[in-house]
C-alpha cells in the first residue's frame, strides 16, 4: 500500500483531531506538508502524542481541564519526536522494494 499523499495526510489530520479541542493556529494543511513520507498510523500517533503533550503542559501549569487546547506547537513537537522524516521515507521505500534473487 502506498503512503498517503498531501490531501490524504490532511484528511487524516482532520479525522484524528476532530474530537480534540484545537487552537485556531492548528493548520492541517501545514501539518500535511510537514509529514511527507509518513503513514496513516504515524499521523494518528502524532495526533495522540500532541494531545498527551498538551495535557502534560496543562498539568504542569495547573490549568483547568476546560482550558486545555492542543496547539500547533504541540503538533510540531509530536512530529519532531518522530525523528528525521526524509530518512524514514527512504527507509520505507527500501523495505517495500522487492529483492531479486
Amino acid at each position: 500500500m502506498d503512503l498517503p499523499r498531501k490531501a490524504g495526510r490532511q484528511a487524516l489530520f482532520d479525522h484524528h483531531t476532530k474530537r480534540m479541542k484545537l487552537s485556531p493556529d492548528v493548520d492541517a494543511t501545514r501539518l500535511a506538508a510537514a509529514t511527507r513520507g509518513l503513514s496513516g498510523a504515524e499521523i494518528a500517533y502524532i495526533c495522540r502524542r500532541a494531545g498527551v503533550l498538551c495535557v502534560k503542559e496543562a498539568l504542569a501549569k495547573r490549568t483547568s481541564h476546560q482550558d486545555v487546547v492542543v496547539t500547533m506547537a504541540n503538533m510540531l513537537s509530536a512530529i519532531e519526536e518522530m525523528g528525521p522524516l526524509h530518512s524514514r521515507s527512504s527507509q520505507s521505500k527500501q523495505l517495500r522494494t522487492p529483492v531479486r534473487v
